[in-house]
């Protein structure tokens, strides 16, 4: 689990956890498989206008948006895809803050061998992070519901952001996310968490908490083991064997040639 933030000046800086009369902005992440390393990060100090909630919180507070298309650097707006089912079931409306982040954006060698990932010998990693990992906060000048639509905010684009397809030999999959972020004045925060990562949406948990976020226990914000998807699996049946018999309407199958029934990936 990563947590990012910095303290500043500002009325809506950051801080670490519960900051008694300071505000508290907390981004709790899942790590990526692709991650393999440190996470760059970028957040400039803007501040919600909508009004802020007080009390407890618990389960999916945030609401998720598929990025579309690769803005760049000094864009005022993004196309977004639909929302998530299984978030808070917010719209974006305008005065909200908005979080963007890159999720996936690394080079890899897809050889079938050891060298698979950084391209050393340990079958795991990148041989780039690129934009992995970027992020920056924007205040909502629009609505976008759960159909999704173009954004609009303030201030323009820190970053530029990318979506592409994963090419075999050159590179992995690129995708990037919006997240609608709740503001509170005080709050206290139990078991928290977000949804699962998917390949496009999930396994973050953003908050901006004006004056004191209390943590209640030690799971109050867990985002563990949210940011893996795990790869296919297979199922091995009863094999047809003299003497042994084969589980019903399950033909006889060879060792070499497991079945590929029930996949989870």
């Amino acid at each position: 689990m990563i947590r990012r933030a910095r303290l500043a000046d500002c009325p809506c800086s950051f801080g670490w956890r519960s900051l008694a009369g300071s505000t508290a902005r907390i981004l709790f992440a899942a790590i990526l498989l692709i991650l393999g390393g440190a996470l760059p990060a970028h957040a400039a100090l803007v501040c919600s206008t909508s009004t802020p909630l007080s009390g407890s919180f618990s389960g999916v507070v945030n609401d998720y948006w598929i990025g579309s298309g690769s803005p760049s650097t000094g864009a005022n707006s993004i196309s977004l895809g639909s929302r998530r089912a299984g978030g808070a079931s917010n719209n974006i409306n305008a005065g909200d803050l908005v979080l963007i982040i890159q999720m996936q954006d690394a080079d890899i060698n897809s050889a079938n061998s050891s060298a698979y990932g950084s391209g050393g010998a340990s079958g795991s990693g990148s041989t780039a992070i690129n934009r992995t990992g970027l992020y920056e906060y924007v205040v909502a000048t629009s609505s976008v519901g759960a159909g999704g639509g173009t954004l609009t905010f303030t201030p323009s684009l820190s970053n530029s952001y990318r979506t592409r397809a994963y090419t075999a030999g050159s590179n992995g999959q690129s995708s990037w996310q919006a997240i609608r972020i709740p503001s509170y004045f005080n709050a206290t925060a139990s078991n928290v968490t977000a949804p699962a990562w998917n390949g496009t949406t999930g396994a973050v948990v953003a908050l901006d908490v004006v004056a004191t976020l209390t943590l209640s226990g030690a799971t109050a914000i867990d985002v563990a083991g949210l940011g893996f998807r795990g790869g296919a699996g297979r199922v091995q049946p009863a094999l047809s064997r003299p003497g042994r018999g084969a589980a019903a309407g399950v033909p006889g199958l060879s060792q070499r040639k497991p079945a590929r029934a029930a996949s989870h990936g």
